[in-house]
């Protein structure tokens, strides 16, 4: 949980910093899951960069920051 990591990933996958026991157990979640858990967080995951990440949104963000700067 450092980062830009909070913006990308599930926050059911993110340690606290420094803590190698929150670290363990959510390794052991993750290497835990059924395919169709597996799966369904991909999705997900998928999902959420493709809206959030696109080259348009991107582009619009970019401009709105050189448009802001001139």
């Amino acid at each position: 949980n450092i980062g830009g990591l909070p913006e990308l990933v599930d926050g059911q996958f993110l340690a606290k910093p420094g803590n190698a026991g929150d670290l363990a157990e959510k390794v052991s979640y993750a290497f835990g899951l059924s395919e169709k858990e597996y799966q369904a967080h991909t999705k997900r995951a998928e999902d959420y960069i493709m809206k959030n990440n696109s080259p348009e949104l991107f582009t619009s963000r970019l401009m709105a920051v050189y448009e802001a700067l001139v």
